[in-house]
C-alpha cells in the first residue's frame, strides 16, 4: 500500500493517474444498464449518457494539467504523483489544501451541480481506511477474519487504478406502521454465506451516477426491524453478472443550443435503482455483515466525508446565486433601490453564512484514529441543516428578483432578424441586452428546468435529508439533558446532575465516538 502516505507537492519520478480517454473505454464493459426504458451498449457512446461520461472524463484530465498540478495533485512518499482524491490529510493545513480540491472541482465540472464526480464516490471510502478493524470485528454470523485486510487491499487497487466507486446504500420503501415490513420487502440481502463469499439479492432503491462508476460499494442505513442478512457492506464491479441498473428519466437534452441553455448541456448525473440477481461477491471484497448495531450507529460515520464535500459545494452554489443577484441587481437597476437591495444583502448574508459553517467545521477539527485531520461533523450537519432549510426561499428570492425576464427569452437565431430590437428590449440597465440576457439563461438552467429541479433535488435528499439531520443532532452525546451542553443550566437552575446518572454515549462504542469530535 505505497499509496497511502502522503508526501509534499514537488517534482514526481512518475505520474500515476487515469486519463479521460482510459476512463471512457472502460466503460465499455458489458455492464447491463437501462435509461429511458432501453438498454443501453456503451455508455460512453449513447446520445442520453455520452455528455455527463465525458464530463467525468474531463475530470480525469484535468488532474493532467499543469495549470492545476498543484491543486488537483499530490506527490506520495514514493515519489509518485496521484489525484488528490487519494490525499490522507494529516492536518488542519492538508484538510483545507483537499477543501480547495473539492471547490476546484464544483467549480469546473457541473458549475455546482453535479455532487456524484469521483473525488465525491471516493471519499466514501475515507472511513473505512482511516479504521478498518471495527469492520471485521464487529461482522456476526459469518467467519470475518480478513475483513480489515480487505478494506486495505482494496483501497490499494482504488489507487493503483484510479477507481470511480460509487455508493448504493438506499433501501425500498416499507409500510413503516409495521416491523416485520423490512423483512418482507426486495431489500436486498444475503441469500447464501459460503466460503469464498456470499451470493446477495435483491434491490438498492436509489443510487447516483452508478452507471458512470467503476465499482460498486453496497451499504445499507439502519432502521427499526431491519433483518440480519439485509446488513453488508461490500463492493463490486459495476458489470458483474446479476447487477442490473435501472436508470431514471434523463433530464439532460443533448441536442440544446450552449449558448440558450449553458448548464442543460454537461449532462445528468442520473440517479438510478440497481438491482441484484443472486450475485456472488467473493469474500476479497466484503467488509462486513450481519450487525444491526454496527450499521445504526457507524456506517452513517462514511457518509460524513461526503457531506462535507456537499458543504463545500453549497458554499461554491450560494456564491453563483449572490453572484447573479448581484448581476440581475446591477442589469436591472435595482441595486440603487434600497427594498429589492436589502433582498440582494439576505442572499449574500446567506453564501456567508454557509461559508461560515465550512470555515468552523475545519477550524473546529480533529485527529482521528487512523491519523486524519476530520473537520466537525457537527458543523458540518448544521450547516447542511442551515442550506436546506433556507435555501428554497432564497431561490425563490432570485427568481422573483429576475421576474419575467428569466422565462421570457427569445432563441439565438431570433437575433438573426430582430437583433437591434431585442438588444434594446433586454439591455435594461446595462448596454449590452445579449450580455444581460445570458445571466437570465444561467437562471433559468439552474431554477426552472428539470435539470435544475433534479439539483435542487439532489440538494434536500442525498445521504441525509433535513428530518434525519435533526435526529442525528439529538443523538449526539453533548446535546443530551445530561451532557455537556447542559452544565450551565445546571448551575443557573441548581440542578445538580444525579450521581450514577448515564449519558448516551455509554451506549455508543468507543469506535464509533472516535470518528466524532470529541465533546466532554
Amino acid at each position: 500500500m505505497s499509496s497511502n502516505t502522503n508526501g509534499r507537492n514537488g517534482e514526481a519520478k512518475e505520474v500515476h493517474i487515469r486519463t479521460g480517454a482510459d476512463y471512457l473505454k472502460a466503460l465499455n464493459d458489458g455492464r447491463r444498464v437501462f435509461v429511458n426504458g432501453q438498454r443501453i451498449e456503451n455508455v460512453a457512446t449513447y446520445p442520453l449518457t455520452r455528455e455527463y461520461a465525458n464530463t467525468v472524463a474531463s475530470w480525469y484530465d484535468a488532474h493532467h494539467d499543469p495549470e492545476y498540478r498543484d491543486i488537483m495533485t499530490f506527490v506520495d512518499k514514493h515519489g509518485v504523483r496521484r489525484a488528490k482524491t487519494w490525499f490522507l490529510h494529516r492536518n488542519k493545513e492538508e484538510l483545507e489544501s483537499r477543501r480547495i480540491y473539492h471547490d476546484t472541482v464544483c467549480r469546473m465540472f457541473g458549475r455546482s451541480f453535479f455532487g456524484r464526480m469521483p473525488d465525491v464516490n471516493n471519499a466514501i471510502f475515507l472511513t473505512y481506511i482511516d479504521d478498518p478493524k471495527p469492520w471485521e470485528e464487529n461482522t456476526r454470523g459469518y467467519d470475518a477474519t480478513g475483513f480489515a485486510d480487505n478494506i486495505r487491499s482494496f483501497w490499494a487497487k482504488m489507487i493503483d487504478e484510479d477507481i470511480n466507486l460509487a455508493p448504493a446504500v438506499i433501501d425500498p420503501p416499507v409500510d413503516r406502521s409495521r416491523p416485520e415490513a423490512e423483512a418482507e420487502s426486495p431489500n436486498c440481502r444475503v441469500v447464501e454465506y459460503r466460503d469464498d463469499g456470499v451470493v446477495i439479492d435483491g434491490v438498492k432503491a436509489v443510487a447516483t451516477g452508478t452507471i458512470f462508476a467503476d465499482w460498486l460499494m453496497v451499504g445499507v442505513f439502519w432502521r427499526p426491524g431491519i433483518p440480519d442478512d439485509q446488513v453488508m457492506y461490500l463492493v463490486m464491479p459495476v458489470n458483474t453478472k446479476g447487477v442490473t441498473v435501472l436508470s431514471r428519466e434523463c433530464v439532460s437534452r443533448p441536442d440544446v443550443s450552449e449558448e440558450e441553455h449553458p448548464l442543460i448541456g454537461q449532462g445528468d448525473e442520473l440517479d438510478n435503482a440497481i438491482v441484484f440477481d443472486n450475485v456472488f461477491v467473493p469474500r476479497e471484497y466484503i467488509f462486513h455483515l450481519g450487525n444491526q448495531e454496527h450499521a445504526k450507529h457507524y456506517p452513517q460515520r462514511l457518509f460524513d466525508w461526503l457531506h462535507w464535500i456537499d458543504l463545500i459545494r453549497f458554499g461554491v452554489k450560494t456564491e453563483l446565486m449572490a453572484g447573479l443577484a448581484l448581476l440581475v441587481g446591477d442589469g436591472s437597476g435595482l441595486l440603487k433601490i434600497p427594498a429589492t437591495a436589502s433582498r440582494i444583502a439576505d442572499i449574500i448574508r446567506f453564501r456567508e453564512t454557509i461559508r461560515a459553517f465550512n470555515v468552523a467545521a475545519e477550524a473546529t477539527g480533529f485527529t482521528t484514529p487512523g491519523g486524519m485531520y476530520k473537520p466537525n461533523n457537527v458543523q458540518l450537519d448544521f450547516g447542511r441543516a442551515f442550506y436546506q432549510q433556507y435555501s428554497k426561499d432564497i431561490i425563490n428570492e432570485l427568481v422573483d428578483l429576475s421576474g419575467r425576464s428569466a422565462i421570457i427569452q427569445p432563441a439565438a437565431s431570433d437575433f438573426d432578424e430582430f437583433g437591434d430590437l431585442l438588444d434594446k428590449m433586454l439591455c435594461g440597465a446595462w448596454k449590452d441586452g445579449k450580455q444581460r440576457l445570458k445571466v437570465f439563461r444561467v437562471i433559468r438552467d439552474m431554477f426552472l428546468s428539470d435539470w435544475g429541479d433534479r439539483g435542487r433535488m439532489f440538494d434536500q435528499f442525498n445521504g441525509t435529508p433535513l428530518n434525519t439531520i435533526r435526529m442525528l443532532t439529538m443523538h449526539r452525546t453533548e446535546f443530551q439533558p445530561n451532557g455537556p451542553m447542559t452544565a450551565f443550566a445546571r448551575e443557573v437552575c441548581g440542578v445538580p446532575l444525579v450521581e450514577g446518572q448515564g449519558t448516551v454515549k455509554e451506549q455508543v462504542a468507543a469506535y464509533v465516538q472516535a470518528q466524532d469530535a470529541k465533546s466532554d
